[in-house]
């Protein structure tokens, strides 16, 4: 449980949202390892939005690492004069593209850190992995494509993209297999239309509605099986991926839910709100320095999560380990109310709520015989991301 996971470009969110930051600091702090899988923009984008010597110092203490793609994935569209547009999927790399020379600059153009700037950045550069689509499955992706489940699918994504529109009772989207590998769309949805109904969420500068699009953000559910099976890890969905998500990545959908789920309650439990975290990271309420230095006291908490199965109940694993068949568990219900875990305090008066605040960590002190999560929860992650 909470072994590894990978944080890739959402698909289908609006301009400038490439990477969720808070939430891939919940990854940082919860799970063992934490890659994150990215193209030219997404390095720039991370090192906008983090501190260029915070996230090199991460990624040598391996907290993080960075999978950088040399090529990429997409729909290619033909124009043909009896089936008008006629796709096939490709892969291609973008030639005479100095990427490295890129990420010096935007390290160097984002970093306060006053040390040997090119020093770090090319070290920076050094410690990024390769990552490429050779083992990439094109049979795999044109199957899903082909698979009458995809209208449907269609259906339902459009029902997300474009909220306003009424999709007709009779609305379809068929792909079609031609014999040169290739393939064409039967459908009788008005394109023009749709994106009159989309372009009031997205700007057409950033994407339109097409046969091409609506394919391509099909083909990510089969992106994220594939990172997944090459980083051996799991793969943080993007709401859109989970509508379009096949039966091939059901199960892969499913544990990211089970433990995005398990974050949630822990956090709800431990810190009165299930996205404290995110949300303090995304105010700009909590600095990168401050998230370093707990990081290097999550080890233990992480080692513990680990080794839950993966359908463990993360609040009860905790509330069993730290109270449950002890004295503690037997105090009236009123007193506890289980403040020893959200920090709220015992519901009585101010000064008596300072007061049963130490009689709380006395009783804790006597609960704990080596290390417990919760000296990691009360000590360490409280101290950030609820009491400050």
């Amino acid at each position: 449980m909470f072994e590894s996971i990978a944080y890739k470009n959402s698909v289908g969110a609006g301009p400038g949202k490439i990477i969720d930051i808070g939430a891939l600091v919940e990854g940082l702090i919860f799970y063992e390892k934490v890659s994150i899988v990215a193209n030219s923009l997404t390095v720039s984008y991370l090192l906008e939005r983090i501190p260029p010597f915070v996230l090199l110092s991460l990624m040598e203490q391996e907290k993080l690492e960075i999978h950088f793609l040399e090529d990429f994935t997409g729909v290619s569209t033909n124009e043909t004069y009896i089936h008008g547009q006629k796709h096939s999927l490709v892969i291609g790399r973008v030639q005479d593209r100095n990427d490295h020379e890129t990420f010096v600059k935007d390290f160097k153009r984002f970093s306060s850190h006053q040390g040997n700037i090119e020093r770090d950045a090319n070290r920076f550069i050094e410690i990024i992995h390769p990552l490429d689509y050779s083992g990439y499955d094109h049979n795999a992706a044109k199957s899903l494509l082909l698979d009458p489940l995809t209208n449907q699918s269609v259906i339902t994504l459009l029902g997300e993209l474009v909220p306003t529109y009424s999709i007709p009772d009779n609305a379809f989207f068929k792909p079609i297999q031609e014999d040169d590998n290739s393939f064409y769309i039967n459908t009788n949805l008005d394109f023009k239309v749709l994106n009159q109904h989309y372009h009031r969420k997205f700007p057409a500068s950033h994407s339109s509605l097409s046969q091409a699009y609506l394919m391509s953000l099909l083909l990510s559910t089969v992106e994220s099986l594939y990172f997944s099976s090459r980083l051996n890890s799991e793969i943080a969905i993007s709401p859109i991926e989970k509508v379009t998500q096949s039966a091939a990545i059901n199960s892969l959908a499913s544990r990211f839910s089970v433990n995005e789920s398990n974050i949630e309650q822990f956090s709800n439990l431990t810190l009165n709100n299930s996205h404290a975290i995110r949300e303090a990271v995304n105010s700009g309420k909590i600095n990168f320095h401050e998230i370093l230095a707990l990081l290097d006291k999550a080890d233990k908490f992480r080692h513990w999560l680990r080794d839950k199965e993966n359908d463990a109940n993360l609040a009860h694993e905790f509330y069993q380990l730290t109270v449950e068949n002890t004295w503690v568990e037997k105090l009236p219900p009123k007193l506890l109310k289980w403040s020893i875990f959200t920090g709220i305090g015992f519901t009585l008066g101010p000064m008596q709520g300072v007061a049963l605040g130490a009689f709380e960590q006395f009783i804790l002190d006597k609960l704990i015989e080596g290390w417990k999560p919760h000296q990691f929860v009360e000590k360490e992650l409280k101290a950030l991301f609820y009491y400050k």
